[in-house]
């Protein structure tokens, strides 16, 4: 006979069951597939109720610290506790919606009088010109306010350098909302060697300053440098020179003029070398080719020189075109006296259709008197290490102790002039020679600096005639209006050598 077990279930498992089952989904669930969850809600049921009880009032809760782990109850007896009673429901109030923000649109700043720099017509910052030269710088400004300017208005000198302008000069038309102008002012170089700068703005016909910037109140400016006018030319030819130099190789002494066929090595002047670019050369180069062994040299050393301070050896070096496994080291070396051999400068060279200019600084030797050397080495095999030494010299700069400038003494046309598009006319600027010199045609040149090119012809002409001190001469430009509407300028300057004597602009405005 088997014995049956029987099962005793605490009234709170039971009662527990009972809720969970009443409180599951309606309808007829699988008997497997429910068990495991109704044990899960029930033991979660009890876990909450023991916890509420463990919580009634009069107990202080301890809050619980980030990552501290809950104490979990052994399976086993589980601890007797006493039905908490039925919690109240809570409705949580109604919450009002924020309403939605709209962003809000910035107002547009405007202003009835403002300035915008649209460009430098002339004279750049950094410019240099001589003491005492006159040049004339020319500004392009919109009006970007809400007024129009009118020949009421000015452009006046606010503060910096005034550099011989006027405190002030009138518009010499109206300006609309949008529209630009071009202001053009004569000046003066000071005649200390130092950088300069003037700040001007615009005034109202109420005698209030305005300008650029977000509150208008910003100058333009123009900035340059003074400088004593320098003519560089050459102190010493090495190419011309070539036959006064003793050239050896490993195998003793060379002729000069050499012959490309000569083993020993060679040196030969070419008027025209056919340099590594695949372009022939406008100056006169040394072809210098090292004996025909492994490593082997080629070198020509000059009579000595006396070095100046400021004094460069400049040259452009590189292979001779079609030398295409060329590969050698150029130097520069130089003695002084019965001292040892020194180097100066090196340059490895390997065929890659290139030249490259050498420009070493000698004042370390100045007040010396130098022989300098001209060396090339075969860095490996001979084949090929055609070398050219183009337009190799010593250069020399020198100040000139006169003074450039000119005044304009009118022009034509004035600026701002109307053409229709396309127009053919003639600018011509009449200058006074304030220099303290005469300016002679063959060093004085009329060359185009800036702007549009409204001129027909070259870029750089020579004076028609010498002009002595305090002469005048008419300097005359063919140009051509441009087909499209809008306002153009132009600057051109006289020069000598690197020093700006003057610089002379013009300006119209095109339309149909």
């Amino acid at each position: 006979m088997r014995t049956q077990s029987k099962f005793f279930i605490p009234l709170l498992l039971t009662t527990i069951l009972v809720l969970a089952t009443a409180c599951g989904p309606s309808g007829t669930p699988d008997a497997v597939a429910t068990f495991n969850p109704l044990v899960t809600a029930a033991a979660q049921t009890m876990e909450a109720l023991l916890t509420q009880a463990a919580n009634q009032p009069g107990t202080q809760s301890t809050a619980t610290q980030p990552g501290a782990q809950p104490t979990v109850t052994q399976p086993g007896t589980l601890p007797t506790s006493t039905l908490a009673p039925t919690s109240t429901s809570f409705v949580l109030p109604a919450v009002t919606p924020l309403p939605t923000s709209i962003p809000s649109t910035p107002t547009a700043i405007t202003r009835c009088d403002w300035v915008s720099f649209i460009a430098d017509v002339s004279v750049p910052d950094g410019t240099t010109y001589a003491p005492s030269a006159t040049f004339v710088k020319t500004w392009r400004l919109k009006n970007i306010g809400t007024c129009t300017w009118t020949p009421s208005y000015s452009l006046v000198f606010a503060n910096g350098d005034v550099m011989g302008g006027p405190a002030s000069m009138a518009l010499t038309s109206n300006v609309a909302p949008g529209q630009t102008i071009d202001l053009s002012i004569t000046l003066t170089a000071p005649a200390t060697v130092k950088e300069y700068t003037g700040n001007w703005m615009l005034r109202n016909a109420s005698g209030t300053l305005f300008g650029l910037g977000p509150t208008a109140s910003t100058a333009f400016w123009v900035n340059i440098k003074v400088a004593i006018p320098a003519v560089t030319a050459i102190g010493y030819d090495f190419v011309a020179n070539s036959c006064s130099a003793t050239w050896v190789s490993g195998a003793g002494a060379l002729p000069c003029p050499g012959t490309s066929s000569d083993a020993n090595g060679f040196v030969m002047k070419l008027t025209s070398p056919h340099l590594e670019n695949n372009t022939t050369g406008t100056d006169a180069a040394l072809l210098t080719h090292p004996q025909s062994v492994n490593d082997g040299y080629v070198s020509g050393t000059y009579p000595a020189f006396t070095v100046q301070s400021g004094d460069h050896f400049q040259a452009n070096v590189g292979c001779q075109y079609g030398s295409t496994v060329c590969f050698l080291r150029f130097r520069l070396d130089y003695q002084v006296g019965s001292d040892p051999i020194k180097n100066l400068a090196t340059w490895d060279e390997k065929y890659d259709n290139q030249y490259y200019p050498w420009n070493v600084d000698l004042s370390s030797l100045a007040g010396k008197s130098v022989k300098f050397i001209l060396k090339v080495e075969s860095l490996g095999s001979p084949t090929q290490d055609d070398a050219l030494w183009s337009a190799a010299r010593i250069t020399r700069t020198t100040p000139v102790s006169t003074t450039g400038s000119c005044v304009l003494v009118s022009q034509t046309p004035v600026n701002n002039t109307k053409f229709v598009p396309g127009s053919d006319f003639d600018t011509i600027w009449t200058v006074k020679n304030t220099s303290t010199f005469d300016w002679i045609k063959t060093s004085v040149d009329f060359v185009y600096v800036s702007g549009t090119k409204m001129h027909k012809y070259a870029d750089a002409v020579d004076l028609p005639l010498d002009v002595v001190k305090n002469g005048t001469i008419a300097l005359t430009l063919d140009t051509l209006a441009p087909a499209t509407t809008g306002t153009y300028s132009e600057t051109w300057a006289l020069k000598q050598g690197t020093s700006t004597i003057c610089t002379l602009a013009v300006t119209i405005k095109v339309a149909p």
